[in-house]
Formats: C-alpha cells, sequence, structure tokens
C-alpha cells in the first residue's frame, strides 16, 4: 500500500494513532489492550510494521502523555517496532509517567530508547520539521486557527501602516501638536490686536508666522490619504494663513471661522485619539474668545 494511504489510515487508527512528522512517525497509544478488540490490536500493528520496514520511515517515537500506564503486552507490541527500523534509525519515548520510567527500567527497556520529557523535544531531536510546525502540529484545530488569524492580522495592519502615512499618523502626535501651537497662535495674535499694537509689529510678527504655516500645510498637502484628524487640522491651518495674510488686521470674520476651525480640530482629536486636550475651565475660557471677536472693531 502507498505511504500516503497508509498514514491516512493510521491516523485513524483506535489504539495507535500516527502520524509522519518530518522523517519520524509520532506514534500515540491510547490506553492498555484491554478497551480494544484483538482485530483492531492486529491490523494497526501490522500498518504500523508495514511503513517501518518500508524504511519510509525515519524514526520512531512513541508519545506516552496521553496515557500513564501500559501493562507488559503494549509494551512488547511498541518495542517491537525498535527491530524494524535500520542500523541509523532511532527509538524514543516521550513524556512517560514515573510509574512507566520504573516499569521499564525493571524490564531493563530504558536502555533500549532515547528518552524525552516532551513530544517537543523528542521532534526537535529525531524530525526534520521546521521549529514552526512541530509548535502548530501539537495544538488544536481552533488554537491554530486563531493564532494563525492573529498573526495575519497583525501583518495586515503592519503593512497597512507602513504603505499608508496617513494611516500610521492616526497613532501619533503630530496633529495634537500642531492643534497646541495652532491654539497658541490664535492667543498670541489675537492679544496683538486686542492690545493695539501698531500695524508695523501686527505684520512683523505675522510674516515670521506665516511662513512656518504654510510650510506646515505642504506637507499636509503631500500626504496621498488624510485621516479626518489630519483633514481638520490642515483646515485650521489654512484659517491660520488667512488670518495671518491679511495686509491689515483680520475681520471680525476672519477671527471667527479661525476660532470655529480650532473647536472642531479639537473635538475631532479627542474623539479619535481618546485623549482630553484641555480641562473644563480652559475649555469654557476659550469659548468666550468666540463672543469677544465678535466685539473687535474695526
Amino acid at each position: 500500500m502507498p505511504l500516503k494511504d497508509s498514514l491516512k489510515l493510521a491516523s485513524k487508527h483506535q489504539i495507535f494513532p500516527a502520524k509522519l512528522r518530518g522523517g519520524a512517525l509520532l506514534i500515540r497509544p491510547r490506553g492498555d489492550l484491554g478497551s480494544f478488540s484483538r482485530s483492531d490490536f492486529s491490523n494497526e500493528m501490522f500498518r504500523l510494521n508495514e511503513m517501518i520496514a518500508s524504511h519510509s520511515v525515519e524514526n520512531v517515537i512513541i508519545d506516552l502523555s496521553g496515557s500513564p500506564y501500559f501493562g507488559s503486552e503494549m509494551i512488547g507490541a511498541v518495542f517491537s517496532l525498535r527491530g524494524l527500523l535500520g542500523e541509523t534509525g532511532r527509538f524514543a519515548i516521550s513524556a512517560p509517567s514515573t510509574e512507566m520510567e520504573l516499569i521499564l527500567g525493571k524490564m531493563y527497556l530504558d536502555q533500549a530508547a532515547e528518552f524525552y520529557e516532551t513530544v517537543d523535544e523528542a521532534l526537535a531531536e529525531l524530525s526534520h520539521e521546521p521549529a514552526i510546525y512541530r509548535w502548530l502540529g501539537n495544538r488544536s484545530v481552533w488554537t491554530t486557527a486563531s493564532y494563525v488569524a492573529s498573526i495575519v492580522l497583525l501583518l495586515s495592519l503592519g503593512w497597512y501602516g507602513y504603505t499608508h502615512h496617513a494611516f500610521a499618523m492616526i497613532i501619533g502626535s503630530r496633529e495634537i501638536t500642531h492643534y497646541e501651537q495652532l491654539r497658541d497662535l490664535y492667543e498670541s495674535m489675537f492679544d496683538v490686536r486686542e492690545g493695539n499694537a501698531s500695524h508695523a509689529i501686527w505684520c512683523d510678527r505675522a510674516a515670521k508666522e506665516l511662513k512656518r504655516w504654510r510650510k506646515v500645510s505642504e506637507d499636509y498637502e503631500e500626504l496621498s490619504e488624510r485621516t479626518p484628524s489630519q483633514e481638520y487640522c490642515h483646515q485650521t491651518i489654512q484659517s491660520a494663513i488667512y488670518v495671518l495674510s491679511q495686509s491689515s488686521f483680520p475681520s471680525r470674520y476672519a477671527w471667527e471661522y479661525f476660532h470655529q476651525d480650532l473647536r472642531q480640530l479639537e473635538m475631532e482629536l479627542e474623539k479619535r485619539q481618546f485623549v482630553r486636550l484641555r480641562s473644563v475651565e480652559d475649555r469654557q475660557e476659550f469659548s468666550t474668545a468666540y463672543v469677544d471677536t465678535r466685539t473687535v472693531v474695526h
């Protein structure tokens, strides 16, 4: 029988379910013979003998993690597989209970096999499987699927963040920093206007700020995609540029638009970034400035 067909049948064994793992035949006996029929025992042992004798299997691992005790007949059947391996073949026992170790020692079989505390250690020594295959092979389908789905999701998010600068900026502080700078600009320039500063002082201060914010605006315009936070930030910067570019003191409407855009940007950032940008008292104080803009004399 072809090896592929034999392995398919062996994986469904009642007593000795087996899988080929990187050249090593991993067998997991299920309890003692009293629970199974003699015909099942004979058929399954014949199939295992056939696979090993055909030299399709390099090594054999008997995983005892599922059964703490075996009788002498089961032990004899398991160790009979040792003689079918070639000269270079290795025979190993993994995860034996303390009781089984004592029994095998009394039967002088502890020298006839290699012993490993876990099946992973045995596979690492006797199979050619990559480590990731061994890790996945010893977990349930649902556990493996959940891990794979998590890895795929993380890789997808990482790739999206790498290829989309706009998405990567969501978790940054760039917009918050610009918001704070724009708010300071609004308050400082408004103070210059309220303090009845001369036209020359206003123009000198506005020229310095205008150069800087035009450069920031260009940076936002270069983004292939803009998040809502970035869109609001860019809009507020445009309002600031409009205020700063006035040849004379800005009109009441210019101040109002600047103030409204700042408030919209603030609300958007707090919603998207899950942060509170200002205290309640500071927010109320800043909100009154909107009313103050209406009283500016032009």
